[in-house]
């Protein structure tokens, strides 16, 4: 029967090997990453967390719905934020996405209300993703 510790010396490599190949963890962007770049790697995750007040019919939304390398999951959440007990109060609207093909994409965001589709967004926000 082998010794503890030479058991252990054995099996650490092993377990460094496997933990390695878990899966990526999330990202979580804001404001302060607007027009940066980030590298992401296939099925990993990203959430996008911006302010928003969505009481006033606003809300952020995807320009370019057709690159496959960075897909959009479900709807957009709202966050609330301080007050918000108070009717109206703003919050953060989180949108969430899988890095879908190797590839890159520019993110584009704009916000502004769904039945306005002509008129000019209030706000854009852009991110350059990298998926390897």
């Amino acid at each position: 029967m082998m010794p503890l510790l030479r058991r252990i010396a054995l099996l650490l490599p092993l377990a460094v090997v496997l933990s390695a190949c878990g899966p990526s963890p999330t990202l979580k962007v804001d404001e302060e990453h607007e027009g940066r770049s980030l590298v992401m790697k296939t099925g990993q995750s990203l959430i996008v967390s911006l302010e928003a007040n969505p009481s006033t019919g606003f809300g952020w939304y995807q320009a370019d719905t057709s690159a496959p390398v960075l897909v959009m999951e479900g709807e957009p959440q709202f966050v609330p934020g301080e007050g918000a007990e108070l009717a109206g109060a703003p919050g953060r609207q989180e949108l969430h996405f899988v890095a879908g093909k190797k590839g890159a994409v520019t993110l584009k965001l704009t916000y502004g209300r769904a039945w306005e589709s002509g008129a000019p967004a209030d706000k854009h926000y852009l991110l350059q993703v990298t998926v390897e």
